[in-house]
């Protein structure tokens, strides 16, 4: 059997990266920082820096088998027009003037070079998901989505002991300290496996047990927003899938099977639930929106900077991380650049709507269901579910049906564009008018788009954010430049530090 090609084996480690993730913070593996959160986070840090060199490395070197896999002008590379250049240089010299003006400048620069690289890292994931045969695509993600079988079990043991020794039913989130944290996570691997991928598809009354079982963690934990998104996602299945209730059958068993078995436990041990799903207060998310529309309409051009939401704490009546609404965070934080993202975000979503068919229903259901979550908790900023969620936004995107594909796996170009370019090249070769052949082809010249290599811009990123939080780590921590302690989490644990906290000898 030949040896694995470079590029074949760098394209499976970036594919296969979010498995180790989840397998490494799932044994806390690292366990040299203060918190779960915080070790997650560095974990986080170096596997993007690890994927994104990987396929710098592979643009700079280009490949050993250009007829199966990328060639080196597509590795990691986006074609975008002079147009939406111009308009990111802008958003960026914006981003860099509300960088300048934060209350804590590093903490902005830190949150803006991850967003940058975690989305860079989700495109060359998807880049990878494209150059490996479909069968190693779905097999690995079936194996990841097993993976919350290992928290399943630890509940089962808990109850086990409930029943045999009368001991009250243990804490099985093991190391998410947060049960938004681990909530948040597991949403996305729950469409996932819906989906089926790989050897699922052939026992599908596995998939329901597997899914009965990871949606009664949901009901244990009172996740609403968790809850509100699923109902979203198949609501939107029924709606804009031709027959869609015909596609449901797995998700709404399973649904069905995981709140029997929550009303069970519940009557046994009515300690056992974590939270009441059918609370009826915001948790001080209506105030806290109110009061964070109120502070970014004082200042809705630059924002406050990247997290530093903190800051608003005497304002929002809360020293947390985020407004828990992804929406409000981008205003708040980036003003017209959130606003950008938003747009962007927005329009994404309509493309998808346009054409639902293009895209596995449960795929279609899960982007509505993660959009519809992040409007209400901060599962856009917990390093576990930020894996998770690239994952899944990478995959949707190798499943998406394109009218169109151009070669090498590369996305294609603006469809009007490409038509534009294609008929004055056409009119080019076929007019006898040299005059007339030369302007065109300057015409075409022009709106050439360009190519951005997002390996490198992420690899630039992510190595910006090490430079920063390298010497916390190595020297084991420096004592924290604000010693104030924030509620909830952003970057680290606790959101005011720029470096971890000294560990106690």
């Amino acid at each position: 059997m030949p040896l694995p090609s470079r590029s074949q084996t760098i394209n499976f480690g970036v594919a296969a990266a979010p498995l180790l993730f989840f397998v490494l913070i799932g044994v806390n593996a690292i366990r040299y920082w203060i918190t779960p959160y915080d070790s997650w986070r560095i974990l986080q840090c170096v596997m993007l820096a690890l994927c994104l060199l990987g396929y710098s490395l592979l643009s700079m070197l280009g490949s050993s088998n250009q007829g199966k896999w990328l060639s080196k002008k597509s590795v990691g590379t986006l074609a975008i027009s002079k147009g939406m250049l111009m308009l990111l240089l802008t958003a960026s010299s914006i981003a860099i003037v509300t960088i300048y003006h934060a209350v804590s400048a590093k903490l902005a620069l830190l949150d803006a070079m991850l967003l940058l690289a975690l989305y860079c890292y989700g495109y060359i994931t998807y880049l990878a998901f494209k150059a490996i045969p479909t069968a190693i695509i779905e097999r690995l993600i079936a194996i990841i989505v097993l993976l919350p079988i290992y928290y399943v079990i630890l509940l089962l043991i808990a109850w086990l002991l409930y029943f045999t020794q009368a001991m009250p039913p243990v804490a099985w989130h093991i190391w998410f300290d947060n049960v938004r944290y681990f909530d948040d996570t597991l949403l996305p691997l729950i469409f996932l496996l819906w989906s089926q991928p790989g050897f699922l598809k052939r026992h599908r009354a596995v998939s329901v047990v597997l899914a009965s079982c990871y949606l009664l963690l949901l009901w244990l934990d009172g996740a609403r927003a968790n809850w509100l998104g699923i109902a979203t996602g198949l609501i939107m299945v029924c709606m804009f899938y031709r027959q869609g209730y015909k596609k449901l059958l797995l998700p709404v068993t399973s649904v069905i099977a995981s709140y029997i078995m929550f009303k069970g436990l519940s009557a046994v041990e009515s300690d056992s639930v974590a939270y009441d799903i059918a609370r009826t207060t915001s948790s001080g998310r209506a105030t806290m929106w109110i009061e964070t529309l109120k502070a970014w309409a004082e200042q809705p051009l630059i924002g406050i900077g990247g997290g530093n939401f903190v800051y608003l704490a005497p304002q929002v009546n809360h020293t947390l991380g985020h407004p828990h609404n992804i929406i409000l965070q981008w205003l708040i934080e980036w003003g017209v650049v959130g606003i950008m993202l938003v747009v962007m975000a927005g329009y994404a979503l309509y493309k998808l709507i346009k054409q639902p068919n293009n895209m596995p229903p449960m795929l279609f259901a899960g982007c509505f269901a993660l959009v519809v979550n992040m409007l209400l908790s901060g599962a856009q900023v917990y390093p576990s579910s930020q894996m998770a969620m690239a994952l899944f936004f990478s995959y949707a995107a190798y499943q998406y049906q394109l009218p169109h594909h151009i070669a090498l796996g590369h996305p294609p170009l603006d469809t009007g564009f490409a038509n534009a370019a294609s008929k004055d090249i056409v009119h080019a070769n076929t007019s006898p008018n040299t005059s007339k052949t030369s302007t065109s082809k300057t015409s075409t010249s022009k709106r050439r788009p360009v190519q951005i290599n997002l390996a490198y811009i992420g690899l630039a990123a992510i190595l910006l954010v090490l430079s920063i939080i390298t010497p916390s780590i190595l020297s084991q921590g420096f004592n924290p430049l604000d010693q104030n302690l924030s509620v909830g989490p952003r970057f680290w644990s606790n959101t005011y530090a720029i470096h971890l906290p000294k560990i106690a000898e």
